[in-house]
């Protein structure tokens, strides 16, 4: 993360985070910084290739994934996904993104579940259920390599040691 800008707290400003050229606002994603990353196959929090390495994407479904999982959030290293695990929820607000009336009172899944991709399949845009107009990018992976699901704070930081 050391080549990452940081925040006037000192936080790293992630990849996908909008941004202007004073500061990044961690209370807005970007479609185009996410395009972009999709382009070149790189990953959301750190900005850098993935390689050979698996994509991690939070999954809330029960059960056996199905062949192919998409979802709205870019897919981000290992090692990533465990730092934004960890700090994200620090990050935002009472006015973040999360905040809006569609999500009011919404809470998070007691387990958390993380599972790493061989690829991201495809990548397309859908229109928002939430602000219609506005569309929003979409992650197709396939290839479940790996997952892990974690209920307390504690067992991500042990798994961020190890990474």
């Amino acid at each position: 993360m050391k080549h990452l800008t940081v925040d006037r707290r000192g936080y790293p400003v992630i990849a996908t985070v909008d941004r202007n050229p004073k500061e990044g606002n961690f209370r807005s994603i970007s479609e185009r910084r996410k395009l972009a990353l999709a382009t070149f196959d790189w990953c959301a929090v750190c900005g850098l290739p993935f390689g050979d390495e698996l994509r991690w994407q939070m999954d809330f479904q029960e059960g056996a994934l199905p062949e192919t999982v998409i979802s709205g959030e870019a897919p981000v290293h290992e090692v990533c996904s465990l730092y934004a695990a960890q700090v994200c929820p620090y990050l935002f607000s009472p006015r973040s993104r999360l905040g809006d009336e569609a999500r009011k009172g919404t809470v998070r899944d007691e387990v958390v579940r993380f599972a790493g991709f061989e690829s991201t399949y495809a990548v397309f845009a859908q229109e928002s259920g939430l602000q219609p107009g506005i569309y929003t990018l979409y992650f197709e992976h396939r290839g479940e390599a790996d997952e892990f699901s974690h209920r307390e704070a504690g067992e991500i930081r042990d798994r961020f040691a190890e990474a």
